[in-house]
């Protein structure tokens, strides 16, 4: 994962460049996804997996128990130190293409902070009773 969203680059840049003050997000929620979402996306128009039949985004808040520590690894890249769960899923949600960062863990709200797809070139299709999940370190997210 590694494409930031037009949100989150122009608050960093405002940050950086003109002094603007940016708030760290507080909350940090995966959020599972049947297309790729464009830069421009938000919380509301991400094609996330429908908000029903078991799913809800999950939570991994920032702290340093929850993300690797960047320099310990490969440069410019952390990891989830938690394993995270979805589900299970009560019926279909369709092939998961990829994942989304979002500042809200309410379906429908937040702003996109990162996107990216996920390993499997076909996607994962995530049937009833599939319990989707990220082992430790199997989240990765880089900063090109």
């Amino acid at each position: 994962m590694s494409a930031a969203s037009n949100y989150l680059e122009n608050a960093l840049l405002n940050h950086i460049f003109r002094e603007q003050p940016f708030t760290a997000p507080s909350v940090l929620a995966l959020a599972l996804c049947t297309s790729e979402p464009s830069e421009t996306d938000t919380g509301a128009t991400i094609s996330e997996v429908p908000n029903a039949d078991g799913y809800a985004r999950q939570t991994l808040n920032p702290s340093s128990s929850n993300w690797s520590d960047p320099t310990a690894g490969i440069q410019g890249e952390i990891d989830n130190s938690q394993v995270i769960s979805f589900g299970p899923a009560l019926a279909s949600w369709g092939t998961i293409t990829h994942v989304a960062i979002l500042d809200s863990a309410t379906y429908g709200e937040g702003n996109l902070l990162l996107q990216g797809s996920i390993n499997d070139p076909d996607g994962q299709v995530i049937t009833q009773g599939n319990i989707p999940r990220f082992a430790l370190g199997e989240l990765n997210i880089r900063l090109l």
